[in-house]
């Protein structure tokens, strides 16, 4: 009888962590948001980071359409801070997490230069008393290769190109082998925007390239051209910096702001 009550007993306490164990798992929250202008236009490429105290917690990028989430995060008090150039973003302190997600929703202003005087612009942190020209941007040609894509996407893989001037391309290939190529315009300030992100986020001293070990076949590749040098890094398996998904999300993001034509 002793022995039945203990397995009854032990079966009973099983059976509670089972039932607690979810409860448990759902005890954690998540900070999630969206990131935009002061046209409530959505910014892409931002890096996002959460910190509790002087402990870095995680750091995400913001989608094409400026969201972001970062989740499985304990109850307690954290700090959020965004970073995005060109742009000032004022830091959340004081951000309790709970059970449930906690949203925030930031809004950017376009960072002056000091002492900025009406007429006057801001190029690369410089002030000019002239509009801002194709030849102020320093970045020649942007271009992004992405392939390896879904197993039934329509969108194998592709190559998506900003050139100084404004000429935009993007040459697709299927899953099937056929190749499709669109051209479009890039508005100057939005490439000189792409170029600063690019540099602000330190692509030149990345590594040429990373790789997975075991990687399906499924990457990018960034390549910047200026002065005539090319710069280009590969990242296969998606285990490169996130500075470099940053800047590899903004370059996508500004694709689905253009109007394409076919060539």
């Amino acid at each position: 009888m002793a022995i039945v009550t203990s397995c009854f007993r032990a079966a009973i306490g099983v059976a509670a962590m089972i039932v607690l164990l979810p409860a448990l798992a759902g005890a954690q929250g998540a900070i999630q948001g969206t990131l935009t202008d002061e046209s409530h236009s959505p910014l892409s490429g931002a890096l996002v980071r959460v910190t509790r105290g002087s402990e870095s917690i995680r750091t995400v990028v913001t989608t094409a359409t400026g969201a972001f989430e970062i989740g499985a995060l304990r109850p307690g008090t954290y700090s959020v801070s965004f970073e995005l150039p060109g742009f000032r973003i004022a830091s959340r302190d004081a951000v309790t997490v709970g059970s449930e997600a906690v949203r925030i929703d930031a809004v950017a202003t376009v960072e002056r230069c000091p002492g900025i005087r009406p007429g006057e612009q801001c190029v690369q942190n410089s002030l000019v008393e002239r509009p801002i020209e194709w030849a102020d941007v320093p970045c020649e040609s942007v271009a992004l290769t992405q392939h390896g894509g879904l197993v039934f996407s329509p969108e194998y893989a592709h190559v998506l190109e900003y050139r100084r001037g404004g000429r935009a391309t993007l040459s697709v290939e299927t899953e099937f082998g056929q190749r499709i190529t669109y051209e479009a315009s890039i508005d100057m300030a939005e490439f000189a925007r792409l170029c600063s992100l690019i540099d602000h986020f330190g692509f030149e001293q990345m590594k040429p390239g990373y790789v997975a070990s075991g990687y399906d076949n499924a990457g990018f590749e960034v390549n910047v051209n200026r002065a005539g040098t090319e710069k280009r890094v590969r990242d296969e398996g998606f285990v490169g910096p996130l500075e470099l998904f940053a800047i590899r999300d903004s370059i996508e993001a500004i694709r689905a702001t253009l109007t394409w034509k076919p060539q």
